[in-house]
């Protein structure tokens, strides 16, 4: 992977560019980062908003209950691994005029804002698409940039389309099945979300000749 330079933040990061913005690479060190401490304590020591950490937990499958950093906060033992020096870097940093920026950029994409600050007026249809395909492929049929797409499902709690096909295993006869009923109940069938369903339908294709009207998902 390509990398695009490095984070300014108290720990310098390697970053790969992405449209519009640019991204910290998970590397193994980070990852195990986000995996042991508290997301607070992971984002003062990067420099980063706390819903980019947990983002990157989304990603990894972490959750509150299963993170020693976040437990030790919960009991009140103020122990970490991340150096105190790094974190007292990341406060200092968190109070510039740049970082009060990100966060203003960083609210308006959570509300679904789109370049210059306009509001999107987020339809049904449009809500439909988050998850299918890859945000940046959403975000082109959108006419949206792809952080307002990736901030949309993020609120919405819609898994990316790469966490969603990353273990599914498609066969034939799955395929086959595609529009033998709805998509929420195939979705229930097969241990998969409705939203991997309905982007396995559009990639492989209509409906098959024969199915009537079974398939209305």
């Amino acid at each position: 992977m390509p990398v695009g330079g490095y984070h300014d933040g108290p720990i310098a990061w390697p970053y790969v560019m992405r449209p519009g913005a640019h991204s910290l690479i998970l590397t193994e060190t980070l990852a195990r980062m986000v995996r042991q401490e508290a997301a607070r304590d992971v984002a003062e020591a990067l420099g980063v908003s706390g819903g980019t950490v947990w983002r990157w937990r989304r990603e990894l499958g972490v959750g509150r209950r299963d993170n020693p950093g976040t437990l030790r906060r919960l009991r009140g033992l103020p122990d970490r691994n991340i150096p105190p020096e790094a974190a007292q870097r990341g406060r200092r940093a968190a109070q510039t005029p740049q970082a009060a920026g990100k966060r203003r950029r960083a609210r308006r994409r959570a509300r679904g804002e789109g370049v210059g600050g306009v509001a999107v007026r987020w339809t049904p249809e449009m809500d439909a698409a988050l998850g299918t395909l890859p945000d940046r492929d959403v975000a082109e049929q959108l006419g949206l940039s792809a952080l307002t797409v990736s901030s949309r499902r993020a609120r919405l709690g819609i898994p990316s389309y790469r966490s969603q096909h990353r273990d599914v295993r498609w066969t034939p006869e799955m395929d086959a099945a595609l529009y033998a009923a709805s998509a929420r109940e195939l979705a229930e069938r097969w241990g998969v979300s409705v939203s991997t369903v309905k982007a396995r339908r559009r990639r492989v294709g209509g409906r098959r000749p024969g199915e009537g009207s079974a398939g209305r998902g």
